[in-house]
Order: C-alpha cells, then structure tokens, then sequence
C-alpha cells in the first residue's frame, strides 16, 4: 500500500508526511505535489545611491505522477509529471 505525500519548503525547512500516526517516513510514497514559498532580495549601492529588488513567489505544481521511496539512508524519485 502506498502513501501520499506533499513536500513543502518553506524558509529552508522542507515538511511531508502522512496523516497517520506513525512517525516514521521511510516508506513508498506517492509524489502528489511540491509547494514553494520562495523570497530574493538583491541590494546594490552605488556611494550614497542604493537599489533594492525583492521577489516573492508562491506555487503549487499540479497533474503530478510519481513515486518516492524513503529508506534509513537514501531517497530514491520517479517523478514522471510535474506540472
């Protein structure tokens, strides 16, 4: 039996799991999405003249297939679709 799983980054600290109660994720995992909330600041100054660019994205890929495999030491992907 598989599970699902979404992996989320989120300020460097990547989350996923299953609903259930068990704490361990290694495992055969349905790939169902990736969610990304990413920021970039790039400053540039120049004597007393300084510009500032911020960028901030917020995604969710979607039609995703694949698979996971997590054991003690190795993550193993077969992600066939990502959208």
């Amino acid at each position: 039996m598989s599970k699902e799983v979404n992996f989320s980054i989120n300020n460097g600290n990547n989350t996923g799991g299953s609903n259930n109660n068990n704490n361990s994720i290694t495992g055969d995992w349905n790939f169902i999405n990736s969610i990304a909330h990413t920021k970039s600041t790039v400053t540039v100054a120049q004597g007393s003249d300084e510009l500032k660019s911020v960028t901030v994205s917020d995604y969710v890929t979607k039609n995703n297939t694949g698979t996971i495999k997590i054991t003690p030491i190795k993550l193993y992907t077969q992600i066939y679709h990502i959208q």
